[in-house]
C-alpha cells in the first residue's frame, strides 16, 4: 500500500493541516528504502517517509498540485498574511507573454517585492518593432524604454488574468539580450534554471533596481 501526505516546513511558517500546503512526502512498497551507503538518508524521517523536497497543495477536488521546490520558495519581509512566493509558478505564467523568451524571478534587495530578469523573445521584439515602425536588434530593444514598458505591462496583465496576487506580481524588470544557456552556467543539463547562479550573477543589478525609487522611469541596461 502506498501513502502520500503533505508535511509542514517551519522556515516558511507553513502548517499543512492549516494551510493545505507543505512538502510532499511518500511511503510505500514502490518507494525505495534508502540511498546507496546512506549518502542521502536525511531525506527519510524516523517513520520512513521520503521527503521529496517538492511543495504541494491539496485542491478542493482532492488532487495534489505541485507548486515548487522547497528551497526555491521564500517569503517577503513585509508580508502581513505570511504569503509565500513560488518563483517557478510566477515564471511559468510570465513566459506566456509573446515578448518573453526566458525569465528569472527573485526578491529585491530588501526582500520587500519581486523583480524579474527577462530575456526577450526575438519574434516578440520583431512584432513590437513592426507595430512601432522600428528596426532594432535584441540588444537595442533591451535598451528601449518603450519596449520595456510594453513587456512589463504585458506580464502584469497576464499575471492578473492568471490569478496572481498583488505581492506575486513583479514591481520592476530588467531586460537582458543574452539567453540563459548551459554554457553560460545558468541552466542545468535538463534545462532548468540555476537560481543560485542567476542570483549571484545579477546581484548588483537587483540591488540597483531595489535602491532606485524612480525605477519606472529609468532604463536598465545589462
Amino acid at each position: 500500500m502506498n501513502a502520500l501526505w503533505v508535511h509542514r516546513f517551519a522556515h516558511l511558517n507553513i502548517v499543512a493541516e492549516r494551510d493545505g500546503i507543505g512538502e510532499i512526502c511518500v511511503k510505500g512498497t514502490n518507494v525505495f528504502s534508502g540511498f546507496y551507503k546512506g549518502s542521502e538518508d536525511r531525506a527519510f524521517d524516523d517513520e520512513g517517509w521520503f521527503h521529496t523536497g517538492d511543495v504541494g497543495q491539496w485542491l478542493k477536488n482532492g488532487s495534489l498540485k505541485i507548486l515548487d521546490r522547497k528551497e526555491h520558495m521564500f517569503q517577503l519581509s513585509n508580508s502581513l498574511d505570511m504569503e509565500f512566493m513560488c518563483p517557478d509558478k510566477i515564471e511559468n505564467i510570465y513566459i506566456q507573454s509573446q515578448y518573453v523568451g526566458q525569465v528569472f524571478v527573485d526578491a529585491n534587495y530588501f526582500q520587500t517585492a519581486l523583480i524579474a530578469i527577462i530575456i526577450p523573445d526575438v519574434d516578440g521584439i520583431n512584432l513590437w518593432c513592426s507595430e512601432n515602425n522600428m528596426l532594432l536588434s535584441a540588444a537595442e530593444a533591451c535598451k528601449n524604454v518603450a519596449f520595456k514598458k510594453t513587456v512589463l505591462n504585458d506580464i502584469i496583465n497576464i499575471g492578473r488574468r492568471e490569478g496572481l496576487s498583488t505581492s506575486e506580481q513583479v514591481t520592476d524588470i530588467a531586460l537582458h539580450s543574452d539567453p540563459f544557456t548551459q554554457e553560460s552556467g545558468f541552466l542545468t543539463p535538463t534545462m532548468k534554471l540555476k537560481r543560485h547562479e542567476c542570483r549571484q550573477h545579477f546581484r548588483h543589478l537587483i540591488e540597483e533596481i531595489s535602491m532606485d525609487e524612480n525605477s519606472d522611469n529609468i532604463q536598465r541596461i545589462i
